[in-house]
């Protein structure tokens, strides 16, 4: 059979695509749910002439570049997120024919790559491929910036401008080079204004024009493409830098039909999902393509609601993954299979990130939303291996093990619960519902881990375009949908306490989040010490505290050698280190013993509902509240310190994050133009003065006339002549103490010229071109009399040439030499001995 053709029974094909998450590919031993479905999807020859032949494309999450720096990049920023849309867009391309249906699922940032990849095709159409890879790889990166250009304007800075310059470059190239530009390429479904010549035949024309759709999305747990887990640094990267984040959480409407499988229980607030905004329209299939042939009955007539007796007016068998759908009733009107369903079903489970879209050691939790997409996507035309989906469902289990979201470092990461309603206010999106899996209160029914979880309210406020409210339903394992109320009806009025009693656990919340924020803090003064402490010149440590100095030098002996500044700073001040230790180490067991409290005082709230009390249990008692409690919520609640946190972590942190952004550039910028500047010649040579062994410290690089040999061992020694100052503090050749450095000067470290080296270090270089740099540990000459103003160094030359001096400041290259090195007072003298052969000083 032709593979290039459907079935003769088949008018189409079926595509399907898969993006799976950050660090995850096929050659991870723990595999995720985009990778089993991948494995579930049948890609033999189909034995029924009606059944479509399958194609699949799997693509490896960002982060999983062999090369580690780059691996460290996609996790943190999504690197590589862009050239897998290219990568899964250019199969689309090469494989689409005019009726074929598109499958697409994803995990984590691959949900996110799935979704910009459907924004990219139905909002540019697919290009035109006639087996040139050349002109297809050109014309896929050409529709990405297109699109983009769209879609993400919310940005400042230099991105506009910087897309402006590109785009008009590289079209005009490709217009002289291949003489076609993007708006030329033909098109399938591409809006009119840039379908570009279609070079089919008139008789295909109308294939052209057909719009393109997504017959199925089946998503876990959407996340943004950054991974920073500073909140703040993410919204300013994004908004000056470069935007990744989706412009709007609004569903095409040409996609017919999405599912968003979401974790109840994840606690950072770097992995808050992107859910979809759902209105009235979302709750249909949308309506049939206007040239396929049209049906019997109107579409839009058959709500997805629950009926008065509770009944969705759908029924599906309830184990493993049903055949087709019966047909149910609602009042006198049959629903129609094909369109029994919402075209937006977004629900949410048991677990953490991991626990929802797959990837851990033990990973029956996952396989629960596994089976509802899989489900869904059977639905919705997609063949499976029978054999491979019965094995996920019986590996599904409601109480297979949540893993701890923030486990060791990934504790850093912001705590932050994903309390739904916060996530629908904070996105400006609505829902029609707040739909939870059944297996997520079966669960908390069963007690056998305690689940309680803290995030699900009741109902949601008003819609602010219809008033609706979107109340808390139950999915059930048969695929209805019910009101929870009717889950729970005996103990309604129980119910509406649960609200109440989730609000009062969320003051414990709002603690666990002060012992995050003490924690980092205490890790920050940590990770600053080398900045704010000197070390002990002799390494002798002279602190009651010195017990602890030992084991912190036997365990730096053991790490790469970057931590050494570290390590050496904790030793010399091992008191101030004991004292943040144990700061960082209270924090971390602090907030240990409140998240064990938040479930504690949670348990008792849904426990009061008598149908998700666990068997033998009798109604629980209802924890005393701490007596702090009530400041605390009344503190939470009110308008100022809403207004407050959200100008705060809105507004004020990422203008100080962009500051820092714009400062880090000008920073690098320095350093790399000073480096090449250096190696090139262009910072020492011949100065205004006289070349000669006496210099002042307010010198940019001085020659002092004298000549070194290479290899050859020398002893330097530095006369100070005028006492040596920086502005008004006082230095000397081996720099500023960090305890004598004003916060100014800590400010501008990222200017200094040698990074690693003190402020006012006295720096020795051999040669007007090349970087060879000499920073000797000076000791001072003491004489019978006492302290000299004498300094020697040994240095042995790896080079051959003139020696310049020069003190570590910073410079603001290549603006001014002078605007730091202006302010230094003082002069020196150096001398230069020849040691002899095998000697030393």
């Amino acid at each position: 059979m032709d593979q290039d053709r459907p079935h003769p029974g088949a008018t189409y094909r079926n595509l399907v695509l898969f993006s799976d998450g950050t660090g995850n590919s096929a050659a991870k031993l723990f595999r995720t749910n985009v990778w089993r479905t991948y494995q579930a999807v049948d890609l033999a020859d189909p034995l029924h002439e009606a059944h479509p032949i399958q194609y699949a494309f799997y693509d490896e999450g960002v982060g999983t570049s062999p090369l580690r720096p780059l691996a460290l990049l996609g996790g943190a920023i999504g690197l590589g997120l862009g050239q897998n849309v290219r990568d899964l867009y250019a199969f689309v391309c090469r494989t689409y024919r005019p009726g074929d249906k598109i499958y697409a699922f994803g995990f984590s940032r691959g949900a996110f790559t799935i979704r910009v990849l459907m924004g990219l095709i139905l909002n540019q159409g697919i290009v035109e491929y006639n087996g040139d890879e050349a002109a297809l790889k050109r014309n896929v990166a050409a529709a990405y910036r297109r699109y983009r250009r769209l879609r993400y304007t919310n940005t400042q800075g230099l991105v506009p401008v910087i897309r402006a310059v590109r785009d008009w470059f590289i079209d005009g190239w490709h217009g002289i080079r291949h003489g076609v530009t993007y708006d030329g390429v033909p098109k399938l479904g591409a809006p009119a204004e840039y379908r570009g010549p279609w070079t089919g035949g008139a008789a295909q024309r109308p294939e052209q024009d057909r719009p393109i759709e997504i017959e199925f999305a089946g998503l876990w747990d959407t996340v943004d493409a950054y991974g920073l887990p500073v909140d703040e640094l993410t919204r300013a990267i994004d908004w000056l830098v470069w935007p990744l984040s989706m412009p709007d959480q609004k569903l095409n409407g040409r996609v017919r039909r999405a599912m968003h499988a979401l974790a109840l229980d994840d606690e950072r607030n770097t992995f808050h999902p992107r859910l979809w905004h759902e209105d009235e329209t979302d709750m249909y299939l949308v309506p049939p393509d206007p040239l396929a042939p049209s049906l019997p009955f109107p579409v839009r007539s058959f709500p997805y609601f629950p009926s008065p007796d509770g009944q969705d007016g759908e029924t599906r068998q309830s184990s493993g993954v049903p055949g087709p759908a019966t047909p149910a009733r609602d009042g006198d009107s049959e629903w129609p299979t094909p369109l029994a369903r919402p075209r937006i079903s977004q629900v949410w489970f048991a677990g953490v990130h991991a626990n929802v879209g797959g990837g851990y050691p033990d990973d029956t939790l996952s396989h629960v939303p596994l089976i509802w997409i899989l489900r869904g996507a059977r639905d919705a035309g997609l063949r499976l291996v029978p054999n491979a989906v019965a094995a996920y469902g019986a590996l599904a289990d409601e109480n297979g093990p949540i893993y701890d979201s923030r486990r060791g470092l990934a504790a850093y990461y912001r705590y932050n619960p994903r309390r739904i309603s916060a996530l629908v206010e904070k996105s400006g999106i609505e829902l029609r519902g707040i739909n939870v899996h059944e297996s997520a209160f079966e669960r908390i029914r069963k007690g056998l881990d305690g689940y309680a979880p803290i995030v699900i309210p009741t109902a949601l406020p008003p819609s602010k375009t219809d008033g609706h409210v979107a109340g808390l339903r139950v999915v059930m394992k048969d695929e209805s949908v019910r009101p929870a109320r009717d889950h729970a009806h005996p103990c309604e009025g129980e119910f509406d306490r649960l609200d109440e009693r989730t609000e009062r656990v969320w003051n414990t919340v709002w603690r666990r989040r002060v012992a995050y924020f003490w924690t980092l803090f205490a890790t920050l003064v940590l990770a600053v010490f080398p900045l704010i402490l000197s070390v002990n010149p002799d390494g002798a440590c002279r602190s009651p505290f010195c017990f602890v100095a030992e084991p912190i030098t036997a365990v730096g002996s053991l790490l790469p050698g970057f931590a050494r500044p570290w390590i050496d700073v904790f030793a010399s001040n091992p008191g101030w280190f004991l004292v943040v230790a144990l700061a960082v180490a209270f924090g971390y067991r602090r907030g240990g013993v409140l998240a064990q409290a938040i479930g504690d005082r949670m348990r008792p709230a849904w426990y009061a509902i008598r149908p998700l009390r666990p068997r033998g249990l009798g109604k629980p008692e209802q924890p005393a509240a701490p007596s702090a409690d009530a400041f605390i919520q009344r503190l939470r609640l009110s308008a100022g310190y809403k207004a407050f946190y959200r100008g705060l972590t809105v507004y004020v942190l990422p203008f100080l994050f962009v500051l820092g952004i714009l400062y880090a550039a000008v920073a690098a910028s320095n350093q790399v133009g000073l480096t090449v500047a250096e190696s090139a010649g262009f910072t020492c040579g011949p100065g205004p003065g006289p070349a000669g062994p006496t210099f002042r410290t307010s010198s940019f690089c001085h020659p002092t006339g004298i000549a070194m040999e290479r290899d050859a061992t020398y002893l330097v020694a530095v006369e100070i002549g005028e006492a040596w100052l920086d502005d008004t503090i006082a230095s000397g050749p081996n720099g500023l103490s960090p305890n004598d450095v004003p916060p100014r000067m800590t400010l501008g470290v990222p200017l200094r010229r040698h990074l690693a080296q003190p402020w006012h270090k006295l720096m020795l270089r051999i040669g007007e071109t090349g970087t060879d740099t000499y920073a000797p540990a000076w000791k001072r000459v003491v004489a019978p009399g006492g302290p000299t103003n004498r300094y020697e160094a040994v240095v042995k030359a790896r080079s051959a040439g003139e020696l310049y001096a020069y003190v570590n400041d910073a410079v603001l290259f290549p603006v001014s030499r002078s605007c730091f090195y202006g302010n230094n007072r003082g002069s020196a003298t150096v001398s230069v001995v020849r040691a002899e052969a095998g000697g030393g000083a």
